[in-house]
């Protein structure tokens, strides 16, 4: 019953609902944020999120995937303490998401200790969930696994917009599947995602770079009040001189 109604959180749109990854990335210090819409017949079949943050140390990705989970909870900086926004997301789009995530080898434990770097991953399933099953967490939350190699669908849609995760010291890709609540297809939806990160992304740009299907999303300017963001130089606008 909880997952079933967490699904329909309320989400505004599909987009608002990545926004939530995209925070997430750009908490984790990611300077590179890549959004893919896999398609066939413009029927999109899976959204794929990639960034190049600090990545998850293997330890948490359990914690990541649960609803409240959260090394946050209480801090008065940032976005993201209290644990909903990622689980919440996927589900709100698609029925089954994996997390794939590597941290640098360089990096060390709160205790001193050496993180396991690596790609390791995580995947929540909710189809049996969703039957009439008796609730099974295990049929639903997938232990972590340590992987060497990135799924080959994965390396391809990532090669296919010349995104070298090769290259990447740490990061993240968020990879949704099943996808039963699109509200509207390619290329529509890939539209909707470069207006709406254009508009609540814009003043982190060009600090901050996101990508929707290789295409660079502008920064946009609620109020095209600012000089050099899309729109501003547009008829319609009509900007008179001033500070």
């Amino acid at each position: 019953s909880f997952l079933r109604g967490i699904r329909d959180l309320g989400y505004k749109s599909n987009s608002y609902a990545i926004d939530e990854l995209i925070d997430n990335s750009v908490q984790a210090g990611a300077t590179e944020i890549n959004v893919l819409l896999p398609q066939k017949s413009n029927k999109i079949t899976d959204i794929i999120l990639t960034d190049n943050g600090h990545g998850i140390p293997s330890g948490m990705l359990p914690v990541c995937v649960a609803w409240g989970g959260t090394h946050r909870q209480g801090s008065k900086s940032g976005w993201g303490k209290y644990g909903y926004g990622l689980p919440s997301a996927c589900v709100s789009i698609g029925q089954k998401y994996t997390i794939y995530s590597k941290v640098s080898d360089k990096d060390t434990n709160i205790d001193g200790s050496s993180i396991d770097g690596g790609w390791h991953s995580i995947t929540v399933d909710l189809k049996s969930a969703l039957t009439d099953e008796k609730f099974d967490p295990q049929k639903v939350f997938s232990d972590v696994n340590q992987i060497d190699f990135l799924p080959e669908d994965i390396n391809d849609e990532l090669s296919l917009k010349n995104i070298d995760v090769k290259s990447l010291k740490s990061g993240t890709i968020i990879h949704i599947t099943n996808l039963d609540k699109i509200k509207n297809q390619y290329p529509v939806t890939k539209d909707n995602f470069i207006e709406d990160f254009g508009t609540t992304y814009y003043d982190m740009f060009p600090q901050v770079k996101i990508t929707v299907d290789g295409d660079l999303v502008e920064g946009i300017d609620p109020c095209f009040a600012t000089p050099g963001l899309k729109y501003y130089h547009s008829k319609e606008n009509n900007v008179s001189g001033g500070t």
